[in-house]
């Protein structure tokens, strides 16, 4: 068991995680849930199976499943009250990361100094029902959701022509360009990390209270 790391979060506070983020999400005014209830997680898990397994066919269901106990899911709704974006985040635990392979040397200092860390799983939007709003909501999150729990860094793979999008506006720092991994997609991934310290608020701001 790593210093920073924490063993498996129990459901009891695992459920108590989701509220608050919930909670924080709708005080700061951000068009965002946090999945609590069975048959919200249930709802999230189709979405993001439906679409995400279609870009990596590589991936099946199960994957990652092991880690889904300390997930936190986070989704949005249409006017129609239907899905059409879906972010999962995975705490770092003694039980590691989904991609823990492709952090170990980035993770191991964070580790070590006892910084708390997240890592960005499974991305998955419908893009027609998506506001510009909404799309900027979700690749802020990165620095909103540790901001609001009190975490240092989040770790996460995104596409490679997403990379510069990342790294010039959004604060993140590239770890490895080229990993030679694409789960299938038509794109190879890339690792970056986004450190909470060094996020330059010009790219991003900290979110304000809802009047």
């Amino acid at each position: 068991m790593t210093q920073s790391s924490i063993s498996r979060i129990d459901n009891y506070n695992l459920n108590k995680i989701r509220k608050q983020l919930n909670d924080q999400f709708i005080q700061y005014g951000i068009p965002i849930k946090v999945a609590i209830t069975q048959a919200q997680m249930a709802a999230v898990t189709s979405f993001v199976n439906d679409i995400y397994l279609e870009q990596f066919p590589a991936l099946d269901s199960s994957h990652g499943e092991v880690y889904r106990r300390n997930s936190l899911n986070l989704y949005s709704t249409d006017n129609n009250g239907k899905i059409c974006a879906s972010m999962s985040m995975i705490i770092d635990t003694d039980e590691g990361l989904p991609e823990e392979y492709y952090f170990k040397q980035t993770l191991a200092p964070l580790r070590q100094n006892g910084s708390k860390i997240l890592q960005i799983g499974r991305f998955a939007t419908v893009g027609n029902r998506m506001t510009r709003t909404l799309i900027n909501d979700y690749v802020q999150l990165p620095y909103l959701v540790p901001y609001v729990l009190g975490y240092d860094a989040v770790v996460g793979m995104v596409r490679q022509s997403d990379v510069d999008l990342y790294v010039k506006r959004y604060g993140a720092e590239l770890i490895c360009r080229d990993t030679g991994e694409t789960y299938g997609g038509k794109q190879e991934l890339s690792t970056l990390i986004w450190r909470l310290a060094d996020m330059r608020p010009n790219f991003v701001k900290k979110p304000q209270k809802a009047a």
